[in-house]
This record gives structure tokens, sequence and C-alpha cells, in this order.
């Protein structure tokens, strides 16, 4: 399962089930149809391609995705917030003639509490400007990425606890689909 799930509400707005064979960047690739311009789209260092990354800028939304702390990204121009620009190029382009402008930021999370393992981070962003979005506000917002995990958890224990699902009951509904999704919509109902 990929989710597009809002912070605030852990409202669902568009999610994506299939069998184990499917990947989750395969699955995440489909999402972009749901995003549009004022979305800041985060995601974890699974996600880090340069076409998964153009499919979601491509829809005007702003991302902020961690990547593997040890991956290298030149710096181009280090800002006084200790964030940097840097460019991140897809695998394909072993010549480097198309990169993406990404801004870096790099930090260590000393008390993670229960929902983040501590140790460095280092996130790429398309919010260039660090006085408008300063790297410390960025980590923090990172930070709440976290939420889709108690959503993803609550749609697990929710599941477990109901054996039968509305598929058992209507042969024609969608036995991947139907139970996660009309829990989703129910969970949104009832978390206003």
């Amino acid at each position: 399962m990929a989710a597009l799930v809002e912070v605030g509400s852990h409202a669902v707005l568009d999610a994506e089930l299939a069998g184990c064979r499917t990947g989750e960047v395969t699955l995440v690739g489909r999402l972009p149809r749901s995003c549009s311009a004022g979305q800041l789209i985060m995601a974890d260092r699974e996600f880090q391609g340069v076409p998964l990354w153009r499919a979601f800028t491509a829809t005007g939304a702003d991302l902020l995705w961690r990547v593997p702390a040890n991956r290298v990204l030149p710096v181009h121009k280090l800002f006084r917030d200790g964030s940097w620009l840097s460019d991140i190029h897809a695998g394909t382009d072993r010549a480097k003639r198309d990169p993406v402008r990404v801004r870096v930021l790099a930090y260590q999370l000393k008390d993670a509490g229960p929902a983040a393992a501590a140790g460095d981070y280092r996130l790429v962003t398309t919010l260039l400007d660090p006085r408008r979005y300063p790297a410390r506000q960025l980590a923090a917002f990172y930070r709440e990425r976290w939420e889709i995990q108690s959503v993803f958890a609550e749609l697990k224990t929710h599941q477990r606890a109901r054996r039968s699902s509305s598929a058992a009951r209507h042969p024609t509904a969608s036995s991947n689909r139907s139970g996660p999704i009309s829990w989703s919509t129910t969970h949104c109902a009832s978390s206003w």
C-alpha cells in the first residue's frame, strides 16, 4: 500500500493497493494524480528516483524527501542555515546533462521519540529559498511525516480486528480495495 495522507487530520487523500509482487515505488508512481500546487509532499528515502521526483513536481507540488545520509550531494551554494544547493541526476543520466536542482538539509535527531529513529538525516527539497523556508522549519515539518505510520498502524489494526470484510458480504466487491478504502473514508469522517 502507498498513500497520500494529510498530516494534521490523517485524511487519506489517495491510496494505491496491490499484491505483494508490486513494489511501493510502483504504487507511489500513481499518486501524482492527486497532487497540486500548494501541497508539500514528504517521502522517506525509498522514493528517491529522479523520474518519480519529476512526476510529482510536474503537478506543481513542492517536495521534501529524505535521501540516504551518505548520498553524495555536491555543494553548489552554501546558505547561512547550513543547507546548500545541489543537483540530483537520474541513474540513466550518466553524462549528468539533465540535472534537477534541489536544496539539501542535513541534520541529526538526538531525541527522536518513539516514532522515529535517532541519527543523521538528509533531506532534499524543491523549496530553494532559505529565507522563506528555513532549514529548521523544514526539518520540523519532515518529522511530522511519521504520522502516516500511525494511519497505517490504525488501518492494520482495524483490518485484523474485523476479519469479515465487505468483500465477504458482497462478492462483487474487490477484496483488495474495499476494506481499506471504506475504512479510510470512515476514519476520516470520524476524525473530524
